[in-house]
């Protein structure tokens, strides 16, 4: 199991050093997953997304939802 200090330093430098693998890796769950997430988001107002990660997700989001203010973050300073 990680901690947040895992992703603090180490676990977060390997994953943004390597986001476009990860991603790439990935890319059978992003469908369905961004399919999910636009279910619930709104169309207007605003967004905070926990755990970003490199920030696909919010990508994607801010381009399905051109008039939604989108926060994002991680623990990873790196990403």
């Amino acid at each position: 199991m990680n901690t947040a200090q895992d992703w603090i330093a180490r676990n977060g430098d390997v994953w943004a050093a390597r986001w476009r693998d990860t991603d790439r890796a990935l890319s059978g769950l992003e469908s369905p997953l961004h399919s999910a997430i636009l279910e619930v988001a709104p169309d207007v107002g605003r967004a905070f997304e926990i755990g970003c990660g490199a920030g696909s997700t919010t990508e994607q989001l801010a381009l399905a939802r051109p008039e939604l203010a989108i926060i994002a973050c991680d623990l990873s300073a790196a990403l």
